[in-house]
């Protein structure tokens, strides 16, 4: 008789949520599971194999719709090579935040915002609040912007899920405040950076690592950040830079930040366009920060 595995088996062997496997099962027919006397879902291994493989070839860039028709030789010539080797070969643990991604764009795409925030919340108390926005929250921003630019979501979708991400790093901010001891670092966005998403990631990165968050939000001029970080005595300035790329202001943003708060006052900024202007940020001695770990490590640094 051919092995078989339960979903939570089917679960554990291939890094996919249950709920991810039964809406997949549902909207896409991927597998069709055997059912038991008292209607279990059963999985072969060629269906765990297929699941395995539709993971990978997602991972790789592909959307659900594109490879749900497969078979199992068709998804091996798609994730064929080291892709599906580094896919297959990665543990359980590490897989798990890529599925939850996978599991949020599913609950994106349906509009489907209580499962979501379930999910997101979810993920947050498994994982913790480190691991998290890390593994969880900036790949999945990233992932909606992907999305997005290439028409794969509605404005609509795309809006829904990151207000979902929104609200659940402010409360991840909230809940991780330091004490009142802990050393201060006031995190917002230049003028003209409307964005604040970025920022609001940081503020929970710093807050974990032990600092006291002043989150400001998006688009304030230098005077204001620097007003705020004398106000608190702060030891750091973080600056988020997402869009646009190439704005003039930075520049003379940048100059005034660093005239009133002085030579030496630790500054860093990060976000998807910072490496855009790493020359003026070298220009005033502000520190380019390639990701939120390395945020991390910077942060313990100075403190």
């Amino acid at each position: 008789m051919e092995e078989s595995y339960t979903i939570r088996a089917a679960e554990r062997l291939t890094g996919l949520p249950q709920e991810l496997i039964r809406t997949w099962e549902r909207r896409y027919g991927v597998v069709t599971p055997e059912r038991t006397a008292t209607n279990r879902r059963r999985y072969s291994l060629r269906d765990i194999e297929k699941l395995r493989l539709i993971r990978a070839a997602i991972e790789a860039g592909n959307s659900i719709g594109a490879v749900a028709h497969l078979d199992v030789e068709g998804l091996r010539r798609m994730v064929s090579g080291s892709a599906f080797s580094r896919s297959v070969s990665t543990d359980h643990e590490a897989a798990l935040p890529n599925a939850i991604v996978l599991q949020c764009l599913e609950k994106t795409r349906s509009l489907d915002a209580l499962s979501l925030d379930r999910a997101l919340t979810a993920a947050a108390s498994d994982l913790g609040p480190a691991r998290f926005v890390v593994e969880v929250a900036a790949p999945f921003l990233e992932r909606l912007g992907e999305e997005w630019r290439d028409a794969g979501l509605h404005p609509a979708q795309e809006h829904l899920a990151t207000e979902m991400v929104r609200a659940q790093l402010v409360r991840l901010l909230s809940a991780n405040q330091a004490e009142a001891d802990a050393p201060v670092a006031v995190v917002a966005t230049l003028r003209g950076q409307v964005h604040d998403l970025g920022a609001l990631l940081a503020s929970v990165v710093a807050a974990v690592a032990g600092w006291g968050v002043r989150f400001l939000g998006s688009s304030l001029p230098a005077e204001e950040i620097a007003w705020a970080a004398r106000a608190s005595a702060a030891r750091a300035v973080l600056i988020s830079m997402v869009y646009p790329p190439d704005d003039p202001r930075v520049h003379v943003e940048l100059a005034e930040l660093r005239r009133i708060l002085g030579e030496g006052f630790p500054i860093a900024a990060g976000g998807r366009a910072a490496s855009a202007y790493a020359p003026i940020l070298e220009t005033h001695g502000i520190t380019l920060v390639a990701d939120l770990r390395e945020l991390h490590a910077l942060l313990d640094g100075i403190r």
